[in-house]
This record gives C-alpha cells, structure tokens and sequence, in this order.
C-alpha cells in the first residue's frame, strides 16, 4: 500500500482531511466538511471531539490549564525566538540566542520543580 493511499484511507476512516487554503500560512484540518486552523486550535479541538476515545489533555483541570500554558509558551516564545536564531543575521541573531536560552532555562526551571514524572511529560 502506498503512503498516498495510506493517508486517504485514515482520511476516510477518521472523517478528518489536512487541508491547507492558499490564503492560510499555518495548518487545518477538515473535519465534517469544517475547516479548523492554527496548530494549537486544531489539538484542542481533537481533544474536545474524540476525548472519550484518546484525549491529549489530562482530565485534571490544573494540569490541564499547566499544558495548556506550555503549549502556549512554546508556541508563542519558543517558535518565535528560535525563528529568529535561525533565520536572523549578526546582532538580532546573536540576541535571539540570547533570548532563546533564557526562554529555555525558564522552562527547564519550572520542569525541574514538577513533583511527579506524570506531571513533567504533560508539561511537555
């Protein structure tokens, strides 16, 4: 079986498809004939639809809200700042790193101060 033909038989299967309009720059996905874009939207969206079957989240409202924060922190800091080590030249570039390390000693500090190897893999 193909690659192509694996993926449309999951397609199938789940009712989802990928999508991506020309007028988007990040993800979608379709499902029921909707289109649900942006990375983090998308999750929390498969979350709430097959949360019976496989949820993402924990069911813990606390440790929900700390994945949640994560998410957002990579997503909004993380991404962000690495973009510009990666794509920036002299003086950006050199603060971007700067910046990313601090981002990343910020995390690795919080992580370090989780109370249960559960609680560090849901943060993550």
């Amino acid at each position: 079986m193909s690659p192509r033909s694996r993926t449309s038989d999951l397609q199938q299967k789940s009712g989802v498809a990928r999508s991506q309009p020309s007028s988007q720059k990040g993800p979608s996905i379709i499902h029921d004939g909707k289109s649900i874009c942006e990375s983090f939207v998308i999750l929390q969206y498969i979350d709430e639809v097959w949360h019976d079957k496989s949820p993402l989240l924990p069911s813990d409202p606390y440790q929900r809200s700390q994945a949640r924060f994560w998410g957002d922190y990579v997503e909004k800091k993380l991404y962000i700042t690495g973009r510009r080590v990666w794509t920036g030249k002299g003086e950006d570039q050199e603060v971007a790193k700067k910046e990313l390390i601090e981002l990343l000693n910020t995390m690795e500090e919080s992580l370090e101060t989780s109370t249960s190897l559960e609680e560090t893999l849901l943060v993550l």
